[in-house]
This record gives structure tokens, sequence and C-alpha cells, in this order.
């Protein structure tokens, strides 16, 4: 290198500087006999110039005769790493590594340089690696061995596409939306063109799931795509093809395998840098796995994969005198094999980043394609994932990536909520009275809900064993289809009471209903007759989903089953967690019917609000609660539950309060007002939190305790603390799962025209 050149600092070189010098050498690149793929990133350096603490090793440095450098061995993929001096460069992979010597005998044109001298001045570095590219075919795929969903469809399932009568297998990414219409983002060399049926395997049985809706992106120019990046010779392979879900009951957010999914991370001009690239250290002779850069994904053919972003904008091919870049070239983390296959087209890659010391999954990629290099001198294929910027793909087809619903379009507490309430309740038993049902309910808090830890940082893993948690059972199972018949088609009223509903005389069904001769299915009916509501789906029936549930825990108990018990007093924990939520109980549920902005207020007020603060209201809630425990107030008393009876009254009751302390329609002013100040999700969950935080931790705690009390209560009832064969152990996932997998005995849910017969049946306690 000229002694000029030692003057440029190349560590201040950005990817906008990396583009410009590959377009300006696109040309003399394309040429170049052994050049078989070019890429932007950081210098690779050999592990064999990094000593045992990650030094670099400059060898020609200590030669005493500096005219006869050393020359270097080949550097490959395999033997080679980026660490923390690594410029930034334009990489340029080749077929086989030759000496300057033998290139020049085929023509001195052939030699790869080791800069690129711009006319401005800036000096850009290239790393030559040796990475011969292997072809291989589309191998095999044992659809028996493949994982199929069992109730709700999402991310990393396969999904089915017949084509020139055969059957090709696809992974789903993640689910996005237009704001109108739900899609499941795959590949569309995949989705097909559009009224292609689309079809996966659920519960056993081929079914359709939605059909291409016929929105794709293909190649792009890469200036449409990074607006201020100038490269008049590449085309990015998009490759994206969105599925028109058929219905959005059968499908989850959450991507298999994955513990979370946190916000979209989003790429542009303005903030993509090079330190997306892992970066590794060495250490006692030994590479450690880089603390950047970290990427994981779900495909449906390979399930989890783990890999590392190891450049940017990888030339896989070059034709008619365009480039055809792949967005990112992804590898498998610490020099292994990313073990990528065909079949795992459409899986979304999600970045490792963190936050205020959170860790976060944030998607970034769609995996597209695969290209295998021999690494080493004992030519092993190792498989690269060839991926396209998940930002790119929502901002060109409008659509935003959709993540952490309850899989409920009825609303319901977000997972924060139900989660938090089920954990408490626990607490909450009295130890001194009923020692053997905190024993049982201790022992099986993970199978109820999960920890503290996995709540305050939405570490849910909810891919074990296919296990729901019991608090989450009737949004996840009792309201899933499978081969588009609902479980229970009646379940979603189960889930709420517009008890603030007013008759002709303008009464309230909470007020009537305080008189125990009105409090029943059939003054109910009348009432909701009246007001001209013929819908199931209008009438809710929340209290007497609590009595139906109560009854049945005492007969388990009775029966001595105490993991029929837990299960059942685990789905009761949903169902409290709805009682205790004021919009469950209002016809303003999601808007005051009058101001459409105001539509968005129960997600926004209990799962936006709610996770965005979940750590303070862990933090707090056993103090609300001992403080509740100990007060003389009115609304944090509670009653002895001693019959079905008494706990149908106490979710009314908790209702009742809970409306009371946050009122409905204040709660949509509130959400009103802070919708004309700001788009800002963030700042209108803030803006709800200042209104209504402190009350909405009062109203889990007491969600809390009333669910530890009729739990107590069916105990008692049944006499379950001096039952001898009733055992206190934990109960197995798979055992439970059978228990409200069994759509014909467990809780079947009724409408409240149908409930009645129930009640009168041969199954009274």
């Amino acid at each position: 290198m000229a002694a000029s050149t030692t003057q440029f600092n190349f560590n201040h070189l950005s990817i906008k500087d990396l583009v410009e010098a590959r377009d300006t050498f696109h040309f003399h690149l394309m040429n170049k006999r052994n050049v078989v793929a070019t890429a932007i990133g950081r210098y690779l350096i050999r592990n064999s110039d990094i000593d045992e603490n990650g030094k670099f090793i400059d060898v020609n440095l200590l030669l005493i005769n500096k005219d006869r450098p050393v020359q270097k061995k080949e550097r490959t993929l395999g033997n080679s790493m980026v660490i923390d001096i690594s410029w930034p460069c334009i990489l340029v992979f080749v077929e086989k590594w030759e000496t300057e010597e033998e290139l020049v005998k085929h023509g001195a044109s052939n030699i790869v340089p080791k800069s690129i001298y711009m006319p401005d001045g800036r000096i850009v570095p290239i790393c030559t690696v040796v990475a011969p590219k292997v072809i291989t075919s589309k191998s095999e795929i044992n659809i028996n061995k493949l994982r199929f969903p069992e109730n709700l469809i999402g991310g990393g399932f396969p999904v089915l596409i017949e084509s020139q009568g055969v059957t090709n297998i696809a992974s789903i990414g993640c689910i996005v939306s237009d704001g109108h219409t739900f899609y499941a983002v795959t590949n569309r060399h995949v989705a097909g063109e559009a009224g292609q049926e689309i079809k996966t395997i659920l519960g056993a049985k081929e079914t359709r799931i939605g059909k291409s809706s016929g929105k794709s992106l293909g190649k792009l120019k890469f200036n449409d795509l990074y607006k201020g990046w100038q490269n008049n010779n590449l085309l990015v392979s998009c490759d994206t093809g969105l599925i028109e879900i058929e219905d959005i009951r059968e499908w989850k957010t959450e991507i298999i395998g994955i513990e979370r999914m946190d916000e979209l991370f989003d790429i542009s001009t303005m903030n993509l840098s090079l330190g997306i690239i892992a970066e590794h250290k060495k250490a006692a002779g030994k590479i450690i796995e880089s603390l950047s850069g970290n990427v994981i994904a779900y495909g449906a053919v390979s399930g989890e994969m783990k890999g590392e972003i190891m450049a940017l904008f990888y030339r896989y091919k070059t034709l008619g005198g365009m480039e055809y870049v792949s967005d990112f070239l992804i590898s498998g983390r610490n020099g292994t094999d990313l073990d990528v296959h065909h079949g795992d087209s459409g899986s979304v890659w999600l970045l490792e980043t963190q936050d205020e010391n959170i860790d976060k999954l944030q998607p970034i990629a769609l995996h597209w394609g695969q290209h295998h290099f021999t690494q080493n001198l004992k030519n092993e294929k190792f498989a690269y994932s060839l991926s396209t910027c998940l930002s790119n793909i929502c901002r060109e087809l409008d659509v935003e990536l959709v993540r952490g619903w309850n899989i409920d379009s009825d609303f319901s507490w977000g997972e924060t909520g139900h989660y938090t309430i089920g954990n408490r309740a626990i607490y909450c038993i009295d130890k001194n009275k009923f020692p053997k049902l905190a024993q049982l309910m201790g022992n099986n808090a993970e199978n109820i809900s999960y920890t503290d830890a996995a709540i305050g940082s939405k570490t849910y893993n909810k891919s074990t064993d296919n296990f729901t948690p019991l608090v989450d059972v009737p949004d996840v199972v009792f309201k899933s289809k499978v081969a588009g018949i609902s479980r229970f088609p009646s379940e979603n009223p189960n889930h709420y009471a517009d008890v603030d509903l007013t008759n002709n005389g303008g009464k309230t069904l909470l007020y009537l209903s305080k008189k125990d001769e009105n409090f029943t299915v059939e003054f109910w009916q009348s009432f909701y007759d009246e007001l001209g509501l013929k819908a199931d789906r209008q009438r809710g029936l929340l209290p007497f989903r609590v009595k139906q549930i109560f009854r049945e825990m005492v007969n388990y108990l009775k029966n001595g089953d105490e993991a029929g018990f837990v299960c059942a007093a685990g789905v009761l924990g949903h169902y409290i967690g709805d009682s205790c939520q004021p919009l469950h109980g209002s016809k303003y549920s999601d808007g005051d019917g009058v101001r459409t902005e105001t539509k968005g207020v129960h997600s926004a007020y209990e799962t936006a609000m709610i996770d965005q603060n979940r750590q303070e209201i862990l933090h707090d809630l056993k103090s609300k609660i001992d403080a509740q425990n100990i007060s003389n107030h009115s609304y944090n008393k509670i009653e002895d539950i001693q019959n079905e009876d008494d706990a149908a009254k106490a979710c009314l009751k908790l209702m009742e309060i809970s409306m009371k302390r946050i009122d409905p329609m204040k709660l949509n002013d509130a959400y009103y007002d802070a919708k004309l100040s700001t788009s800002s999700k963030a700042l209108i969950s803030k803006t709800l939190w200042d209104k209504f935080g402190d009350e909405t931790k009062e109203t889990i705690a007491r969600g809390s305790r009333y669910l530890a009390k009729i739990w107590e209560g069916a105990w008692s009832v049944a006499q379950a603390e001096n039952n001898n064969e009733i055992k206190f152990t934990k109960i197995s996932k798979p055992k439970l799962k059978g228990i409200y997998d069994d759509k014909n005995s467990f809780l079947k849910s009724y409408t409240l025209d149908t409930i009645g017969a129930y009640f009168n049946a041969d199954n009274i306690i």
C-alpha cells in the first residue's frame, strides 16, 4: 500500500462510502475471473493473526528484511472473523486463492486490488475471501417429520402450496396488517400468484388457511429502497408475498420456539451502520461469541436457527449488467454451520438487542434463500441465509407488524394482566386456614401462569410441549378453531357482561341484579330481550361462567381429582381477570359509540398501558394486596364464598367495584384527549397511566384476592383440606394439557340461553 494510504483512517468510512465505492468498481469486479460474489462489511482477520489475548499480530512488522513480506495463507470464512480493529471494507468472495503471479498468467486484470481509490480521495479497503459456492439440489422434505399447528397457526409453522402437481413446503414468517386485513408473511416465490390457495395441516387435517393476496415484492432498485445512497447497478431481492388470512381467529402472533417478539428493528439510511455486523473476541486462545449481530429464527424444516449477521448487500448474482443483492448475509454463529434448508423460506430473523438492560428480540429480516460455500481444506459445506430487510418490506407494502395480541378479536386483558392475576392469587391464599391448598397451587404456579421474571421481561416460552398456561386457555384454546370448526363457538360472551346497560325503566342490569330474584339466567334473558339483544354474542354472561367453573372445581375435588381442580382453577383466573377489568363490564368497552376516536381504548388501556408499566405493577402488587387485606373499606372486603351462587355474586361485585374505581366513560374521555394531542402510542399509554395507573394496580390486586377467595370457597365446600386422597405435588404439563384439550368434558362454554339447562342438569354439587 502506498505511503499516502497509511494516512487515511478507514474507520471513518460509512456504509454510503462503501456502497458508492462498489458502484464505482462495479464493471471492474464483474469481469474478474475468480470473483463469485461481493458484499459490504468489515475486514475479516485470520484467526492465526490474532494472539491468545485477542490482539492483532502483523508478522511483517517483525521482519528484518521488509522487502520480502510474508506470503499469507488463504483467508476463508472459517479461519477468520471480525474483531474490534476490523475496518469497513468491501468483501470480495473468490472461487480459489491465487497469488498475484498466478493471476498474472491469466492477465493482470484478474488481480483484485487491496483498495479502491475514489475520485474525491476516499480510499476503501478490499478484503478478499476464498469461498467457493456449492450448487446444491433441492432436498426431499419428509412432511411427516414437520411440526404442524395443533390449535393455532403462527410464525415458524409450515405451509403447503400446490404447484404443477407438486406440494411445496415453506415457512410462515409473521403477521402484518394494512389496517383492514391481516396477512401472513412468506416469500413471493412461495405464495405465487393472486388467488393461489395456501394450506397447512391443522389438528391432523389438511386445512385451507388463506390465499395469496397478490401483494408482493420482487426485485427493487437499490436507490428506491435506500434513498440517498447511490448505486445505479443494484437490484435488491425482496422476495416477499402476503397470504390473506381466511380466519384470523385461527392464528397467533407468536413465532414457535421464539420466547417473544419485540418491536420491529427499523432500518433506514439514517440509522443502518456496520455495528450491526457480528464482532468477535478471542481470550485464552478461544473465540468468544459475538455480543452484536446475533439473530434467531424458526424454520419449518430446520426448527430453531441461531445465526449472526456477517455482511450487508451481498451480491449473489450478476446478469445483464445488473448486480442482484440481498440485504443481509447471515452465517451460523461463531464459525458453525447455519444448517438452513429448503422449506425454511419465509422465516423471520429476530435481532438480539438490549434496551435499558432488558433483552429484546426484534424482527429484522425475512429469509428467502441460501447459499452454500466450502470453507476449509476438508471442503465442508456451510450454509448461509440470504435475507431481506423487514422494515423495507413493511414500508413498501404499506403494512405494519402485528405482535402480542391474545388471539382474541373480542377484547381481553393483555397477557400481562391475566398472567399477573394468576400469579398473585397464589400469594393471596390464606395459608393458615388452607395450607394444603396453598401448597398445591404453589407447586403448580408455573402451570397456572408465569414467574415474576418472565412477566417482567415478557419472556414467555410458549413452545414447551405446546402447553398453554392455564390462565390463557380460554383465549388460546377455547376460542381456537380446528379445520375451520370452532371448539366453543359460544365462548366469547363468557368473557364479559355489559352490566351498565339500562332497561326501558332506566335501571341498569347491575342495579337490578343485586336482588337475588333478579340474579338468575331467566331474568338476564328477559332483560336482554327487552333491549332487543337477540344475538348470543350480545348477551354477556360472565358471572354465570364463574358459577359454572366453581361447580366443576368442587366436583373435581369431591372425586379426588386434584389435576382437574388445578386445571379448572387456573382457567378461572382468566375470567376473574376479565371481571376486574372495568371495560369488561361496560357498554363502553371499546369506545363510547359517538366519538370514532375512542375506538381502540380497550387495547390501549389494558394491553399497551399495562405492558408498558408491568415492572412497576409487579413491584407494587404485594404491598397493595397486603394493604387491602387489612383495610376496612367496603371496596376491599370480600365475603367468604360458601356456594356457587356466592361465587357468581362475588364476580358481579368485583365488576361493580372495578367500574366505580375506574369509570369506563372517563377512560374513553382520557383516551380521546390523548389521541387528539399525540399519535405516539407510548405517550398515550403514559397519559392513561398517569390518570389510572395507581387504581389499575389496586384493581389487579383486588382481582388476585377475589380469585384466591373463590379457590378457597370451592376447597372448603369440597372439604378438601381433610381429604387425604388429594395429592399436593406438581402436575405434569402433558396431564393438564390432556384435561383442557378434552372439549367434550372440560368446561364446555354455553350461551345465556343454554347455560340454564346446565345448572338444572343432574350435576348439582
